[in-house]
């Protein structure tokens, strides 16, 4: 009996272990989720700006060349 209580704890102890891990995940895609948002808000931004500065064929020719 007491070599099933062990193995509970046991399984108890990495189910937790496990717990933590995909918490500790969680966390990490929601912080690249949050930093990739704000990138991309800093793309729109700047191909706005430059929309407003430059015309669209110079633009077009800017993406094509370069």
């Amino acid at each position: 009996m007491s070599i099933k209580i062990r193995q509970l704890a046991q399984e108890i102890a990495l189910i937790k272990a496990n717990t933590e891990r995909v918490k500790e995940k969680s966390l990490d895609y929601t912080n690249r989720i949050s930093k990739l948002q704000n990138l991309t808000n800093q793309v729109v931004e700047s191909i706005s700006t430059a929309y407003v500065d430059n015309p669209p064929e110079f633009l077009y020719y800017v993406t094509l060349y370069n």
